[in-house]
């Protein structure tokens, strides 16, 4: 096997004191946009808005801001950076008034974790992978001018409507969600939302 200098450094670069102090950075920014954030609750999820305030993306490598509702009240905190190595590609951070998510992207896979608990991983497609490695959902988009799907454990935990960040009104993400939603699926349905609503702003 040949020698790579560039893996060796990769591996004391991101070891485990560099990415405990790189999420203790990105906690900074959102604790700084989370202030004023109204509390959040299931009945209330079907206000989030496409729109945002806060919002700075820096070109190729990380951004922040914040999601509000339909009335432009502040709902989600979040804040990315990429750092494209070998064993890290970004970090991501979605905050609620009382919910914490936070995402470690590796070139494999994108951990997942409830307050500071890992729930699952996700792949390429938004695809949700339980802590047992079983496919367990997904979100179906059908592109920005499609609903998407979001799907676990066989069941619909809600609809996304069309991407629309450039509305100049702030239009409901959720077309619908599941009444009988239970608290894992609220869960569910936040984390792979959150994730997918931070990728696709960044993108547009």
């Amino acid at each position: 096997m040949a020698f790579s200098p560039f893996k060796i450094l990769d591996y004391f670069t991101f070891g485990k004191n560099r990415v405990a102090q790189e999420k203790e950075n990105l906690l900074e920014i959102v604790h700084s946009l989370s202030g004023d954030l109204i509390p959040w609750s299931k009945k209330d999820a079907e206000l989030l808005s496409f729109g945002t305030t806060e919002k700075k993306i820096y070109k190729g490598d990380s951004a922040k801001g914040i999601f509000v509702s339909i009335y432009d009240e502040p709902m989600m905190a979040f804040a990315t950076k990429e750092f494209n190595r070998a064993k890290l590609t970004k970090m991501t951070m979605a905050h609620t008034r009382n919910h914490k998510f936070f995402y470690l992207e590796t070139p494999k896979s994108i951990q997942c974790y409830f307050n500071d608990q890992q729930i699952g991983f996700m792949k390429e497609g938004f695809m949700f992978y339980s802590m047992k490695k079983r496919l367990a959902g997904r979100i179906n988009s059908g592109g920005h001018d499609s609903y998407s799907a979001v799907i676990y454990k066989d069941a619909e935990l809600g609809l996304i409507n069309p991407l629309s960040f450039d509305s100049p009104f702030s239009k409901r993400v959720f077309d619908l969600i599941n009444d009988k939603l239970t608290t894992e699926g609220e869960i569910i349905l936040m984390c792979m939302t959150f994730y997918y609503l931070i990728d696709k702003l960044i993108e547009s």
